[in-house]
């Protein structure tokens, strides 16, 4: 697994309304899962202190815990949540879109 600095939105079947800014701000970080030295599904996680129960809570808690991460030189416990996960090969299609 890799981290990414940003991924092709366009190519997510779930949450295509999340912008790349929100996929890489505020303690929201893609990673890629890499196979023979491709990128084979994209995973988008955010770190929050408490489980969301919808995108707006998502959205405010990832900033909530970042700024304060922040203060705290980076020491904080997070939780991490995937909010959206694909597959770029058709043998590994997956539907994660949860309850948001």
């Amino acid at each position: 697994m890799v981290e990414l600095k940003s991924c092709n939105i366009t190519e997510d079947p779930d949450r295509p309304e999340f912008d790349v800014i929100f996929r890489t701000s505020y303690g929201r970080k893609n990673f890629g899962v890499k196979h023979k030295k491709e990128i084979s599904a994209i995973m988008c996680f955010g770190f929050t202190d408490e489980v969301p129960s919808m995108v707006k809570e998502l959205d405010l808690m990832t900033r909530d815990a970042y700024l304060r991460s922040v203060r705290r030189d980076q020491n904080i416990r997070q939780i991490a949540i995937a909010y959206t996960i694909w597959s770029k090969k058709r043998a590994w299609k997956v539907n994660c879109k949860g309850s948001f």
